[in-house]
Parts: C-alpha cells; sequence; structure tokens
C-alpha cells in the first residue's frame, strides 16, 4: 500500500471555524455601512449646501442604496462564508479552504512554514476569538484561519510552529 501524497491527504478540510466568527463579520460589515453613510451623507450635505438640489438628492439616494446593500450583504455573506470555510491539519501539512463565490484550497507544507502567529483584532478578543496566520515566502500570499476559540488557537500555532520546525510561534 503506497503512503498518500500530501495532496490527496489533504484536498478535503474538515474542521469548521467558531460560530462566533458569524457575528465579527457581521459587526465588521455593519460598522463600514455605518462609515459609509455618515460620510456619504455628509457630501450629500454639502452638495445640498453648495450645488444643485437635484444632484444632492440622487447624491443621497445612491447613498442609500449603497449602505442598504452593504448592510444586506452583512446579513447574508457571512453565514455562508462560515460554511464554507474549512482548515485541518495533518503531519504533512495544513490545508485551508476558504471563498465565498470563488473558492480557494491552499494547502501548505510543513517544510514551506516559516512563521506562524495567533492574532486577534478587537472584535475578535471581544468575542473570545483569535486567528491564525500561517506565513510563508511565497507570493501568492500566506492562508490565515480566522475564528477560532483564543486558546484554541493559540494550541494549533505552537503545533503547527513544532511541526514546521519554526522556533516560536507569536
Amino acid at each position: 500500500m503506497s503512503r498518500p501524497t500530501l495532496q490527496s491527504a489533504l484536498v478535503e478540510p474538515e474542521n469548521p471555524l467558531d460560530p462566533r466568527i458569524i457575528g465579527v463579520w457581521r459587526l465588521r460589515t455593519w460598522i463600514a455601512a455605518g462609515v459609509i453613510g455618515v460620510l456619504g451623507l455628509a457630501v450629500a450635505g454639502l452638495v445640498w449646501r453648495f450645488g444643485p438640489a437635484a444632484m444632492a438628492a440622487l447624491v443621497g439616494l445612491a447613498v442609500v442604496l449603497l449602505t442598504g446593500a452593504v448592510v444586506l450583504s452583512g446579513m447574508l455573506v457571512p453565514q455562508r462564508r462560515h460554511r464554507v470555510y474549512r482548515w485541518s491539519l495533518s503531519p504533512e501539512g495544513v490545508v485551508v479552504r476558504s471563498g465565498w463565490l470563488w473558492q480557494e484550497t491552499t494547502i501548505v507544507p510543513h517544510v514551506r512554514i516559516q512563521a506562524v502567529d495567533a492574532q486577534s483584532g478587537p472584535l475578535e478578543r471581544a468575542a473570545g476569538l483569535a486567528s491564525v496566520h500561517i506565513r510563508t515566502a511565497s507570493v501568492a500570499g500566506s492562508p490565515r484561519i480566522p475564528g477560532l476559540d483564543v486558546h484554541a488557537a493559540d494550541e494549533l500555532a505552537a503545533l503547527i510552529a513544532e511541526r514546521a520546525g519554526v522556533e516560536d510561534a507569536t
């Protein structure tokens, strides 16, 4: 019996992200919608003050439609994104599958890993979550595994670093 290759062993990642990440992604999108709405309405107000009223009404309508679209995407996209995002760790390497419309599967052999970071922004910290960022020398970028429990992220970063022979996971 032949030994499975990295490609065949890691194509279907099975580990999902913590469901709390859905709320973090939604909140980020809604914060962006708020910023777009406030700035857009400020521009519409300036146009109203110094320009033609019809143009101000058009700018205001565009802002409302854009803000509404961003709010709607914040309600729909995070759930789908969570359903698709998966990761796995094997003796050979790490695989991360992500993407909402265009899905991407990234396979990183342990020998290619240069550093591993566990990171947590303010919204993630508030939800008790963190991300693991696997750094390689690839110009295509390095994969991230977001939406992990803080302790699980630290343990995963340390395990990946150990398997990759990296001195320290940060």
